[in-house]
């Protein structure tokens, strides 16, 4: 399988907190340094700034690493902080 524990925990937490509410972007920030491997770019480290359903806005670590291919994105890792 593709997603591994602790990330199907991670993933399992973010879909009972928010499945079909409302919530709304605000910003995100990651980490400055970035990997380069060939085509591919990892960012870690970042934080997303949300107003979650219950109108608060939130900032915090939602989803672990995401890669780049071609201008792709990708989750590499549902890994969060709820």
């Amino acid at each position: 399988t593709l997603i591994q524990n602790p990330s199907i925990g991670g993933l399992t937490r973010l879909l009972q907190k928010f499945g079909g509410k409302s919530i709304r972007y605000v910003s995100h920030k990651c980490d400055p340094k970035v990997e380069h491997e060939g085509k591919t770019t990892r960012y870690a480290g970042c934080l997303i700034v949300l107003v979650e359903p219950d109108g608060k806005e939130y900032t915090r670590r939602y989803f672990g690493s995401v890669i780049e291919i071609g201008g792709q994105f990708k989750f590499l890792s549902y890994s969060n902080q709820l």
